[in-house]
């Protein structure tokens, strides 16, 4: 039976309901301008009817309704539009960024000005030919210097502002990947306190929008994607992997790269694959677009730089080269390096004047001493790089053992008249050298230089007038091979090249050192399975029978088994454990008073094929040499050389440096797609440190090509060979000199005396007594035209531009680049506008709205209270009939 106070229930449940709508449009108008917020609605359902049917049920004419109840009170969210606003905030704050630093970039390099690197350039170009125009000008030529010293402060200015804003895009991105991690974490803990409310059947809205002003966020600086489940949930992820669900959180951390100068590379604490499986094989650094992909590498071999050391020294080497203390027999003139000439005068030029004459000579070749002895070592490795020498007219390699070769025991009155020796022939490097009794001294030194051997033969005259010819090796293996074939010529002419001890063979001059480098020399299991056996025979007929048959020995065992027999037999010989630049070990065998030795095998394995011995007669009066060597590493399957231990330009966007011998694999894997840190990431490794990278290399072509120039001419005291710009070594593994534009400065002594400015260049007809050349005098300015003709070689970009050309490149592509990051940021910005007002329309609070709801509410509230006061009126008359 329905109650008298059913009426009373449904005027309750009308007022609170009403009053529970009211609280909410409350709760809206109040946070009308809090950010984040959604709009909250209060779902009002009726309640159960009465009665619920069945067999026992009065009978009424239907269902009576009982009210009006909140279901719950929910957001007015659209997950799917929050989504799409997650995907276009990444790439607003992407190419924010980018567009941010390509902007400071055109800043820094601030063209077009009268400061700008390009308008500098031209003053100095100018004023060199203003100099070349009037040479004696002290005025003109410091003019030159001013010009020169602002070129350099113009590119080391823009340089160091462009490694400041690298130092600081590393530091922002430590500082966004920190800010990310807070947010992860906090994002987790809410869910937690989530799941406890939904565990009490309510709705934690305000919790909710908080979750998204996070989630918002965190959007802002990494790419992210949400999946919302039935229960409020959330799995946040980045390209695919999760890094948020529930109370589960993945953050990210930051790691130095070596490879990438120090700067920090990105990557996830948890589940991350490393760039390099073997950090000892392979260094690898990756750019933020790399695409995902795997390599398997083998490192076979590393590259290594060649190395020359000269086996006689110069006693003092700040005395005269050609002075009583040291070497009298050295004569003035000049020798080549890598195809530069370096003049030398014996009787003033010290040991340590040929030293800087080489480092400024720009042959990408450092010259030192080593207890007085001349050392010289290629500043890149590879075969490419290999050290080239020419002996000129100077003997001054030979004397000091720096290239192979002997002189004439024989003297002659004529060079020019028959010798009256042969017919006959020997052998050079292979090739058959004919003399005819017809031929003179000169002739035969002719004909050997017009062969394609690399031997050169030269006349040398003795202090008496007298002539002898000598023969010295004339490339970048120091080692040729020599036979008389017996036909008495070499003897004829003086040359004892050591031809005492057979060897079954020609004699090669030179050095003996094994060319296969041994990474552990303590390491066991060297030698072959079968036992070898080979001989060593010294000048005095001493032969010492060396048989390695220990199929478990290590180079350093070697060595001394060999020394252990060559001692017992009183051969005068010795072997010795060397150190390459590398680090590696080779085997080194000589007579202890570098005399001629054979080494023979006579029987069993192939211990001297293994270690890279050859068999020979060997003549050591030239340099102790560490040949070059391409690094060698298998790539996927396939055997790839280089020319550096760092490999760059090899697979797009990734850059890796050969460690050692062994087996490692590259692993990528795209960590973001867009966000601000993707585009701090993009900004620095992409934009900076390239334009880093072109500006060095622009400076270093710049300084190397003035100085090469300005090294052949004379300045206005008559002397030559000094450069105008600080000398720097050359491109160093691979890329351009590190540094070279922040490090770029005029010559200091230049900048304190204009007369070492070379506006002259060499007198092509005439030379000084001794053969060196001389200047055309003070009155020419041919090199300094020279020098400013250089504006318009095409020097840089493979030879396909002029230094402007290539600077003009790269300002209009910042400028390009600038342009389409500000296009793509300014449409994303709209697009973003727009997405953001859709989103209001759903989610916004509208105050017009909410008034009008508050009003209609107000009156749900009256109406309801009025059913209650009602119903009371309808039992006060009940009750007053009962009375």
């Amino acid at each position: 039976m329905m109650s008298t106070f059913m009426g009373l229930e449904i005027g309750k449940r009308g007022v609170l309901t009403a009053a529970t709508s009211l609280n909410v449009t409350a709760h809206n108008i109040a946070n009308a301008n809090t950010e984040g917020y959604t709009r909250q609605r209060a779902d009002l359902v009726a309640t159960s009817p009465f009665t619920t049917p069945s067999l026992q049920s009065l009978a009424y004419a239907g269902q009576i309704g009982t009210g009006v109840e909140a279901a719950q009170i929910n957001r007015l969210k659209d997950q799917f539009l929050d989504n799409l606003i997650y995907n276009e905030q990444q790439k607003f704050t992407r190419y924010e960024s980018v567009y941010s630093n390509l902007q400071q970039v055109e800043l820094f390099f601030n063209e077009p000005s009268e400061d700008g690197i390009r308008s500098v350039l031209d003053k100095f170009w100018q004023s060199l030919e203003d100099a070349a125009n009037d040479p004696e000008t002290p005025a003109t030529r410091q003019v030159v210097i001013e010009n020169g010293i602002s070129l350099a402060n113009a590119f080391s200015q823009a340089h160091e502002e462009l490694y400041t804003l690298r130092d600081n895009l590393n530091d922002e991105i430590i500082e966004r990947v920190d800010q990310v991690n807070r947010l992860v974490e906090e994002t987790a803990k809410l869910n937690k306190q989530i799941a406890n409310v939904k565990n009490l059947n309510q709705n934690p809205n305000d919790l909710l929008d908080r979750r998204d002003v996070i989630l918002g966020e965190l959007s802002q600086l990494i790419n992210i994607k949400t999946i919302t489940d039935t229960e409020d949930e959330i799995v946040v992820t980045v390209n695919g992997k999760p890094i948020i669900q529930g109370d589960y959180f993945n953050k990210l951390e930051v790691t130095r790269n070596d490879v990438n100068e120090e700067l920090v590379d990105v990557r996830w604490e948890k589940d991350f694959i490393p760039l390099s499986s073997n950090t000892d094989v392979l260094s690898v650094f990756a750019n933020s677009s790399t695409a995902n992909q795997s390599h398997a590498v083998e490192v076979k071999r590393l590259a290594q730089a060649q190395k020359l050391e000269a086996t006689d020294s110069i006693v003092y080497e700040e005395r005269a080269l050609a002075s009583v203390d040291n070497d009298p027999k050295i004569t003035s003139g000049s020798f080549n390096i890598n195809g530069v000439d370096i003049y030398i005068d014996a009787e003033k030029d010290t040991l340590n004047d040929v030293v800087k004459y080489i480092n400024d000579s720009g042959t990408g070749v450092t010259a030192s001493l080593d207890e007085n002895r001349l050392v010289l070592e290629a500043n890149n490795s590879g075969i490419e790089n290999k050290i080239v020498l020419k002996t000129g007219t100077s003997n001054f390699l030979r004397k000091i053992g720096m290239v192979n070769g002997m002189a004439g025991s024989v003297a002659f009155t004529e060079k020019d008249a028959a010798l009256g020796f042969g017919p006959g022939s020997f052998d050079l490097d292979g090739t058959s050298i004919t003399v005819t009794p017809t031929q003179t001294l000169e002739e035969i030194v002719e004909n050997i230089n017009k062969e394609d051997i690399d031997v050169r033969a030269q006349i040398e005259e003795l202090d008496d007038g007298t002539y002898r010819i000598a023969l010295e090796s004339d490339n970048g293996d120091y080692n040729f091979e020599i036979d008389d074939t017996g036909s008495g010529i070499l003897t004829a002419l003086g040359i004892d090249y050591g031809n005492s001890i057979p060897a079954g063979g020609p004699v090669i001059m030179g050095n003996m050192i094994s060319e296969e480098p041994i990474v552990d020399k303590y390491e066991r299991g060297l030698s072959n399975v079968v036992p070898t056996t080979f001989e060593i025979e010294d000048m005095d007929g001493d032969i010492a029978t060396i048989t390695i048959n220990d199929t478990n020995d290590s180079l350093e065992l070697i060595k001394d088994e060999i020394n252990s027999q060559l001692s017992a037999s009183n051969t005068d010989a010795v072997a010795e454990v060397i150190e390459d630049k590398e680090g590696n070990s080779r085997l080194y065998i000589h007579t202890e008073d570098d005399r001629e030795w054979a080494v023979r095998k006579t029987a069993g394995g192939n211990l001297l094929e293994d270690l890279g011995i050859k068999e020979g007669t060997y003549n050591q009066i030239g340099p102790l040499d560490l040949k070059p060597e391409d690094a060698l590493f298998n790539f996927n399957g396939s055997d790839y050389t280089w020319g550096s231990n760092r490999v760059e330009g090899f697979v797009s966007d990734i850059t890796f440096d050969l460690r050692e011998k062994g087996f490692a694999n590259i692993t990528v894997r795209k960590l973001f797609s867009g966000g601000k840190i993707k585009g701090l990431l993009e900004a620095r490794d992409e934009i900076v440190s390239k334009y880093m990278n072109n500006l060095d290399e622009l400076a270093y072509t710049v300084a190397k090509n003035i100085n090469s120039l300005h090294f052949e001419g004379f300045g206005s005291d008559g002397k030559s060979q000094r450069i105008f710009f600080e000398n720097y070594k050359g491109v160093v593994d691979g890329q351009p000199q590190r540094f070279a534009a922040r490090s770029l400065s005029v010559d200091r002594e230049m900048q304190l005396d204009v007369k070492r400015l070379a506006t002259a260049s060499k007198d092509p007809y005439n030379t000084d007594s001794k053969g060196l050349p001389v200047s055309e005098g003070v009155g020419s300015g041919t090199n300094a035209l020279d020098i400013a003709k250089l504006k318009f070689d095409l020097t840089m970009s493979d030879g396909t531009a002029t230094y402007n050309e290539y600077f003009n490149q790269t300002i209009s592509e910042i400028g390009t680049k600038a342009n389409d990051s500000g296009r793509i940021k300014d449409n994303q910005d709209l697009l973003m506008q727009k997405l953001d007002n859709i989103r209001e329309q759903t989610s916004g609070v509208s105050l017009d709205e909410e008034m009008s709801n508050m009003v209609k509410f107000q009156h749900a509230y009256n109406a309801a209270a009025k059913i209650i006061t009602t119903q009371d009126e309808m039992l006060q008359t009940i009750i007053g009939l009962v009375s």
